[in-house]
C-alpha cells in the first residue's frame, strides 16, 4: 500500500489541517462527545451528563446551561426534537456512540 502522506506537499498537508481546525471550531466537525463535554446549538450551550448504549439502545442526558434544565433523549424521542439543529446534533452523537459500542 502506498503511503499517500509522503506524496503530498507540506502546503497541502497544512491546507488539510487548516480545514480540519476550521471545521472543528465552527462545530461542523467535533472531536468527540463525552460525559462532561459541552456543545453549542444556536445560542444555547449544553453539557452532557450521561450517555448510554446498553443493549444497543441509545440514551443521552444533557443540561441546557441557560435554563439549567436537564433533558433526556433516547432512540424513541430523538426524532421528536423540535429544534432541527439540536435534533441533528443528537442524531450525530447517537450514530458515533452506537458505532463505538459496536451496534
Amino acid at each position: 500500500m502506498k503511503n499517500i502522506l509522503s506524496s503530498i506537499t507540506t502546503e497541502e498537508k497544512n491546507r488539510i489541517l487548516e480545514m480540519h481546525q476550521s471545521a472543528t471550531s465552527k462545530q461542523y466537525l467535533k472531536e468527540g462527545y463525552d460525559i462532561g463535554g459541552t456543545f453549542k446549538v444556536g445560542a444555547v450551550t449544553y453539557t452532557i451528563k450521561e450517555i448510554g448504549t446498553m443493549d444497543c439502545k441509545f440514551s443521552i442526558t444533557v443540561t441546557d446551561m441557560t435554563s439549567k434544565k436537564d433533558a433526556t433523549y433516547t432512540d424513541a424521542n430523538i426524532n421528536t426534537i423540535p429544534d432541527v439543529n439540536l435534533k441533528n446534533t443528537m442524531s450525530m452523537i447517537r450514530r458515533d456512540k452506537m458505532r463505538q459500542a459496536g451496534c
